[in-house]
């Protein structure tokens, strides 16, 4: 099953993680939940010279200092030393970041692939913000692009790349990443976001082709109806050979950091479609988690997973 998860996703930091509305555990429930843990495909930790393709020399060496990740994270962590946040987040978050990757190629091998985690759309090649350190979509991209899978070994290259970001905020990482294959048609990001919250990066916008809004006063219905609008359109007239599906629950009703009240049986119609638009064109999708800030929403996530691939 082309499902990628490992144990060591779930990230905890002494108990200093619960400071953060983000659930690093929800990876591990949702597995637990959807009783798959014999039958997922562990990520292969990508070796640090990935990272060197994909992200700039100066934003990994800010990675040794327990200050750069402390604001990465948003979190109270500059008095912990650095050895021991990057053995308890940095090298998880490498390792969700590698899952990506390999999620991509997976379904590009088997039509369709889950990371059951990633998603860290915030992060560029320069900079980590938050809650994401490593840019998982971007690194993904371009290893499709440009044909060179998990293990090194040269792969067919896909020609285009579409990423739909249904996550509450803006992917202002990929965006920013992304500029030069987005102007050159090899990628095309559909992003909904409320402009109206964090990151707020409005200079981004020329890069997004398909741009959705989400709003406070939504329930999910308003923003269904325009998905439905939208994506067939896109999807028709970009004809990817692959899509990334970024599907954060952070737009979910009561979400304390997005602030928005979409349903559950909405998120669940969204996710749905996405992937059954993917499905029926016979385009190869990548599912990643993304954000989600309260405990049920691994809860959500799971009914949605259940629903999508009849688990």
């Amino acid at each position: 099953m082309p499902i990628v998860y490992d144990a060591a996703y779930n990230m905890t930091a002494g108990g200093l993680e619960r400071l953060h509305p983000f659930d690093g555990r929800k990876f591990g429930r949702i597995v637990d939940m959807l009783g798959i843990q014999d039958r997922v495909v562990k990520p292969m930790a990508l070796p640090w010279a990935f990272l060197e393709a994909t992200h700039s020399a100066a934003y990994l060496n800010s990675l040794h200092s327990s200050s750069s990740i402390a604001r990465i994270l948003e979190l109270p962590l500059c008095c912990v030393p650095a050895w021991l946040l990057r053995r308890l987040v940095v090298e998880k978050m490498r390792l969700h970041y590698s899952g990506t990757v390999q999620a991509a190629w997976l379904a590009m091998e088997h039509g369709w692939a889950v990371n059951m985690g990633g998603g860290f759309h915030h992060a560029s090649r320069d900079a980590g913000h938050g809650f994401c350190m490593f840019n998982d979509l971007s690194a993904a991209t371009w290893s499709l692009l440009e044909g060179i899978s998990v293990g090194g070994e040269g792969r067919r290259a896909a020609d285009r790349v579409m990423i739909i970001d249904l996550d509450a905020h803006q992917g202002d990482g990929h965006e920013e990443d992304l500029k030069d294959e987005v102007e050159a048609g090899r990628v095309h990001i559909v992003d909904a976001y409320d402009p109206t919250i964090f990151p707020g990066r409005t200079d981004l916008r020329p890069w997004i082709g398909t741009p959705l809004r989400y709003s406070d006063s939504d329930d999910g219905r308003k923003f269904l109806r325009s998905l439905r609008r939208s994506l067939p359109h896109a999807l028709d007239s970009f004809r990817p050979n692959i899509v990334l599906y970024n599907a954060g629950t952070d737009p979910l009703e009561g979400d304390p950091v997005s602030g928005l009240q979409q349903t559950a049986d909405c998120i669940l119609e969204r996710d749905a479609f996405v992937w059954s638009e993917c499905r029926a064109r016979g385009i190869p999708i990548c599912m990643t988690l993304s954000g989600g800030y309260q405990r049920h929403t691994a809860d959500v996530v799971a009914a949605s997973l259940r629903n999508i691939l009849g688990l």
